[in-house]
C-alpha cells in the first residue's frame, strides 16, 4: 500500500483506495476526525513486469514528498514485507540526499502496514468520478447558455435537463459531504 500511487502503469494489475496505519475498520468520517489513518492506494502488481522499487519511484514522481500534510494525507509507504521496507527506506534516503526541499515521506514498519481498511465505494475510482462530475457541470453551463438563446418552449426543456444534471452531480457527492449517507448507500 502506498499513498500517492501512479495510475495507469504497465504491470500494475489493480489499485484499491483505503486507509492504513491507524485504527482497524476505519471510515472516511473517522479518518477525517483524526483516527490516525492515512488515505492510501493499495497496489497489486505483476513482479515479472514491474518491480516494487519502480512502483515507488513512479509514486514519488507524481506526489509531493516534501509537503507536510496531516496524517490523513501524509506521504507514506506501508510495506508488506521486510524486503519492501528496505527498498522503501533506501529510496526515501536517496531522495532526501538529492533534494534541498526536504522529504516528509514516512516508511512504516510492516506491523503497522497490516492495519488496512478498504475505503468506501465512493472513494474507489475517484478520479474518473470526479472527471464525470466536472463534465456534468460544464454541460450544465452549456445547457444554461443554450436555454438563454433558445425559443421559450425549447428553453424550458433545456432548463429541466440542466437542473436534472446539476442535481445528479450534487447527489453523487453527498456520501462524501454528509457521512450519514454512507450508511444508506455503502
Amino acid at each position: 500500500m502506498m499513498a500517492g500511487a501512479p495510475g495507469d502503469v504497465a504491470g500494475v494489475t489493480s489499485t484499491e483506495v483505503g486507509y492504513a496505519g491507524g485504527i482497524p475498520k476505519a471510515t472516511y468520517a473517522s479518518v477525517c476526525a483524526g483516527d490516525g489513518n492515512t488515505e492510501v492506494v493499495k497496489i497489486t502488481y505483476d513482479p515479472n513486469v514491474i518491480t516494487y522499487e519502480e512502483i515507488l519511484q513512479k509514486a514519488f514522481e507524481v506526489s509531493d514528498t516534501s509537503a507536510r500534510y496531516t496524517k490523513q494525507y501524509a506521504s507514506a509507504v506501508f510495506p508488506q514485507t521486510e524486503q519492501q521496507k528496505k527498498v522503501a527506506d533506501l529510496l526515501v534516503e536517496t531522495k532526501r540526499s538529492k533534494t534541498k526541499r526536504g522529504v516528509s515521506t514516512v516508511v512504516y514498519d510492516t506491523e503497522e502496514s497490516n492495519v488496512y481498511t478498504r475505503a468506501e465505494w465512493y472513494h474507489q475510482d475517484y478520479k474518473t468520478k470526479n472527471n464525470l462530475r466536472i463534465a456534468g457541470v460544464l454541460i450544465a453551463f452549456v445547457l444554461d447558455y443554450a436555454a438563454a438563446l433558445a425559443p421559450p418552449d425549447v428553453a424550458s426543456v433545456l432548463q429541466v435537463l440542466r437542473t436534472s444534471l446539476a442535481v445528479a452531480v450534487v447527489a453523487s457527492m453527498l456520501p462524501q459531504i454528509v457521512p450519514a449517507f454512507d450508511k444508506f448507500f455503502g
